[in-house]
């Protein structure tokens, strides 16, 4: 790999998904004062600027590499009349970059640049003499491979980033802010989440709570009916009457509460309720906090799906792929924020090798139009690399069983499938609470190609 490493400068592609500019950069140790953006001018139309926003990308791009390294990123710009046909490209690609880059070895990453630019790139690099020490590459987000392209192309095999132990600390944040986006609490953009210095680590009374439950739940039927069969109970209230005289609801029996019941009501086993019982009862309370009194169930799956899959990637060593984890993340424009979270997210993963992974946790229905949501969320903030994944509160089989009934819910399962229905039909993969591991195992497959 040392080979790879050798380049004076770069030339790269103003783009949506930053992290193809951002990776080659770090794995070439290429100083960040040699970088050549190819760009073309911002649109003025409001309708292509909304799409096309090169000055909004390349900021992203600037922060994130600025808050890093002393960088200079020098804009090599196009009007319309120098794109209008191939010899106007290559002849402005020589005049404006060539004798900057004289007498350098310089590494040409087409992989975000627009159909026009990477033939005229190609031609300038393979064709013309005094280019014959540069290489073309492109990073193929999708298998994890760059692939290298030369004079003398035989030398350079493609180079497979999950063979490698990366390190280049790519956070939930760096990788967002990178798309224009930032995660509140969390400003540091190099710093992982509190969860994930947690894996192979001390683990807390919360993470061991959900490790057990996580257990009786995959094995349990009867626990899953009764905390699915939950998301139907609603907060018992009274009307009272304060010190001013103002009438406020007073709940007398929370949703929390009404769970509890049921679980001291049934047949469950002991080893299971005395997870509801007294000190760990009140490690499941801390974990709920607000949402004792309100969605308990769906709360608990999120907490579930998180710690399941921090010790699967400690068990199964993940580590070397994943690089952070976090749950109930807001996210918000990083150029114009808003008093409001542009869109929250249950539990989101990302790769050493910049992908981002969201999860949706459901325990109960979602529309259709909610899944398109999901994955149009997914695709704003993450690009076209990022993948949204639902997880249902049920194991491989559950929906399909005929002994789906529970007390006086005919279907306890109804909302479930109708959720995973509405998944499909939006292209959005999804996984039972006994699956998570294959989310991990997909990438572990790429590897392997």
């Amino acid at each position: 790999m040392e080979k790879f490493k050798k380049y004076d400068a770069i030339v790269i592609c103003s783009t949506l998904n930053q992290m193809v500019n951002y990776i080659p950069i770090m794995l070439h140790e290429i100083d960040t004062k040699n970088i050549y953006n190819i760009r073309r001018n911002t649109p003025t139309n409001k309708i292509i600027k909304h799409k096309f926003d090169y000055g909004k990308w390349d900021e992203n791009f600037k922060e994130v590499l600025g808050s890093e390294f002393d960088c200079e990123i020098q804009n090599i710009n196009f009007n319309e009349k120098e794109i209008s046909n191939h010899t106007n490209i290559t002849n402005h690609i020589k005049k404006h970059i060539g004798e900057k880059i004289e007498g350098k070895k310089v590494l040409w990453n087409i992989t975000g640049g627009q159909r026009h630019f990477v033939m005229a790139i190609t031609e300038y690099v393979l064709k013309y003499k005094e280019r014959k020490d540069d290489t073309i590459m492109y990073y193929d987000g999708d298998r994890e491979k760059i692939y290298y392209y030369s004079q003398n192309e035989n030398n350079i095999k493609p180079f497979n980033l999950l063979e490698e132990n990366l390190n280049y600390e790519i956070t939930i944040p760096k990788a967002l802010r990178l798309m224009g986006f930032k995660v509140k609490n969390r400003e540091d953009l190099r710093e992982p989440s509190d969860y994930y210095k947690e894996i192979n680590g001390e683990k807390t009374e919360e993470h061991k709570w959900y490790t057990d439950f996580h257990k009786f739940y995959s094995e349990n039927e009867e626990l899953r009916k009764l905390l699915v069969n939950s998301n139907r109970f609603k907060n018992d209230k009274e009307e009272s009457t304060d010190k001013n005289s103002k009438k406020e609801n007073k709940i007398t029996k929370s949703v929390l509460n009404k769970i509890l019941e049921e679980i001291k009501a049934s047949g469950l086993k002991e080893d299971i309720k005395n997870m509801f019982k007294e000190n760990a009862l009140k490690t499941l309370e801390a974990s709920l906090g607000d949402h004792c009194k309100g969605k308990v169930f769906g709360y608990m799956l999120e907490k579930m799906t998180l710690y399941n899959l921090m010790d699967i990637i400690e068990s199964d060593g993940y580590k070397d792929i994943i690089s952070d984890i976090d749950a109930d993340i807001s996210v918000d424009s990083a150029i114009k924020p808003k008093n409001k979270s542009l869109d929250q997210f249950d539990v989101m993963m990302a790769t050493k090798t910049g992908k981002i992974i969201m999860l949706e946790c459901k325990s109960g229905g979602m529309s259709g139009d909610n899944a398109k949501s999901n994955n149009y969320s997914t695709y704003a903030i993450a690009g076209v690399y990022g993948t949204p994944i639902l997880v249902v509160p049920v194991i491989d089989g559950d929906s399909k069983s005929e002994k789906i009934h529970y007390q006086n819910n005919k279907n306890v399962y109804k909302y479930v499938g109708a959720a995973i229905d509405s998944a499909e039909r939006a292209s959005i993969d999804y996984k039972c609470i006994n699956e998570l591991s294959e989310i991990l195992e997909n990438y572990r497959d790429i590897e392997k190609e």
